[in-house]
């Protein structure tokens, strides 16, 4: 007699969210002068879904995974208070190709040239890091700075409401 082993299987999946987007890790320090030294740390992370199909005795599977590019860059900078500094870089230029034809005259081999075309693209970015470090001395001072802050922010977005304190 011939005794079958049966195999379960269990698709159950746990899936993490990933980052994606500017962070920006800005860790400060005071000099004996009075100048701010700042480790200014940015990082840009694009995250896209890749799909892998996986088959097993016959039991096709697709799982998402998460396909990550990640620039960052390191700067120490000392500054005054009140200055500002500019930090440039993490740039990235993307190629595209898209293929464009006309169904099935498109496939046609030699005539089929004519019936496709291709469109060729490049997009160029650059992150720019515009910071100004401020020695906050009194309470005063601090609700001026962040007054001022709430008075541009209306400027950009004037539907935006201000919620009172």
């Amino acid at each position: 007699m011939v005794a079958g082993v049966g195999v379960a299987t269990n698709n159950n999946l746990d899936l993490a969210p990933f980052f994606s987007g500017v962070a920006l890790d800005v860790t400060p320090q005071l000099s004996g002068d009075g100048q701010i030294i700042l480790h200014i740390h940015p990082t840009v992370s694009d995250v896209t879904q890749k799909v892998l199909t996986v088959t097993a005795q016959g039991v096709t599977n697709s799982l998402p995974l998460a396909f990550s590019q990640v620039r960052e860059s390191d700067s120490v900078v000392k500054a005054k208070s009140g200055q500002l500094i500019v930090i440039g870089g993490l740039m990235r230029t993307n190629h595209q190709v898209q293929d464009y034809r006309v169904p099935l005259l498109g496939d046609i081999p030699l005539v089929g040239k004519l019936f496709r075309s291709q469109q060729k693209s490049d997009d160029h970015t650059e992150l720019v890091i515009l910071l100004r470090p401020i020695i906050v001395e009194s309470d005063d001072q601090w609700t001026q700075l962040t007054g001022e802050a709430m008075d541009h922010a209306d400027a950009l977005d004037p539907k935006a409401r201000r919620i009172a304190p």
